[in-house]
């Protein structure tokens, strides 16, 4: 056993110990060294590590006890133990050489407030795998620059693709048809659809039209919500109670996407006044269809929204500024006369083949030979 240190077995030795093992798990350990031309060196050196430590057992006449299993007293030898770890370590630098191989592109949501991030084990997880993805694309350029504040993530790999909206199902439908298919009245009608959570500001819609009084007559029609938003559901329905409103404040469980245009082309107007967005897809399928949005100054809504032409951006996320808001465009036909085609031409480009062919678009450009672009560049 001392001739594996230093007899005439240690350079072998040593060589499985240092070349096979230690250096192959510090090049993964580390990002600077995690490269393609890293990861291939450390697996060089892992599998001539095995083939060594192999040399060894068999020159120096080590063997593995070849006895029955009996767990009261058999203790696994330390060539064993190092086959064990060899393995593993091993099987470690397969996965990590296929994933330099295979390039990885991660989408992403970023948190914008601090109580709505998550535990400080993701973050570092998530920062890690910002910097180990070849490419990152984010929904909007909001999205992008807390990437980069945040998480340190660099600018040049992040790729900015939109959600992308089913233009063939979310399209303008005749408003009374669709109110009729409802079985809807005449009124005003302010519609939300989305997640019946906190941050969604469905409590301020509320103290919205309680603060528009009884004229107009307007309804609100709040569309979303399972079992699992029991607690918030039960509270904005007692809000609404409170606020008197309760009679032109209906809630309506989560309805099939099919149906949603139906929804959209019988409101006079969507209001999201969330606290958060990542994006606020539901405000580009009403836009789809012709229905014109108000909403608050997140995610997307910036590119989304052309004050006084789409709809209405809130300046601050307020009930009275919601409330002046909602009158401009429902008492005092603030925005131009049949705004559908202008509504639905600001998300003409997010229609889904041509999302999908910036993503494919992504993919291509990792598949793509190192030496391409330096040949095209040439030429």
């Amino acid at each position: 056993f001392l001739q594996l240190f230093a007899g005439q077995y240690a350079p072998f030795f040593w060589f499985y110990i240092i070349g096979g093992m230690v250096i192959p798990g510090l090049i993964i350990l580390f990002p600077q060294t995690r490269t393609f031309a890293g990861v291939v060196v450390a697996a060089l050196l892992a599998v001539s590590g095995m083939w060594v430590e192999r040399f060894i057992i068999v020159v120096a006449g080590l063997r593995v006890p070849l006895m029955p299993y009996e767990p009261a007293s058999y203790f696994p030898t330390w060539v064993e133990w190092s086959v064990m770890a060899g393995a593993f370590a091993m099987f470690a630098l397969v996965i990590a050489l296929v994933s330099k191989l295979v390039p990885v592109v991660s989408i992403w949501e970023v948190a914008e407030q601090y109580e709505e991030r998550e535990t400080e084990t993701r973050l570092q997880v998530e920062q890690e795998i910002m910097r180990f993805a070849d490419r990152l694309v984010a929904c909007n350029p909001l999205e992008k620059r807390q990437m980069v504040k945040l998480y340190g993530a660099d600018p040049n790999k992040i790729e900015v693709i939109p959600c992308g909206v089913d233009l063939r199902l979310f399209h303008p439908l005749p408003k009374s048809w669709a109110r009729w298919a409802l079985g809807l009245n005449g009124a005003k009608l302010v519609l939300y659809v989305g997640r019946i959570e906190p941050e969604k500001g469905i409590d301020l819609l509320l103290q919205a039209i309680a603060l528009m009084g009884a004229r107009p007559e307007v309804e609100l029609l709040v569309v979303g919500g399972d079992e699992a938003d029991g607690e918030e559901m039960v509270r904005l329905r007692q809000l609404s109670r409170e606020l008197g409103i309760a009679p032109r404040a209906r809630f309506q469980s989560a309805v099939d996407q099919a149906l949603l245009p139906l929804y959209y082309g019988s409101a006079d107007v969507l209001v999201l006044p969330s606290r958060y967005e990542t994006f606020g897809l539901v405000a580009a399928e009403a836009l789809a269809c012709g229905t014109p949005v108000i909403a608050s100054r997140v995610g997307a809504m910036d590119n989304l929204i052309l004050p006084g032409r789409t709809g209405f951006l809130m300046e601050e996320t307020s009930s009275d500024h919601l409330a002046h808001l909602l009158h401009r465009l429902l008492v005092e036909g603030a925005l131009p006369p049949q705004p559908q085609a202008l509504c639905r031409s600001m998300v003409a480009g997010l229609d889904w083949p041509r999302v999908a062919e910036k993503i494919v678009a992504e993919y291509s450009r990792l598949l793509k030979p190192p030496l391409a672009d330096a040949d095209e560049a040439l030429v």
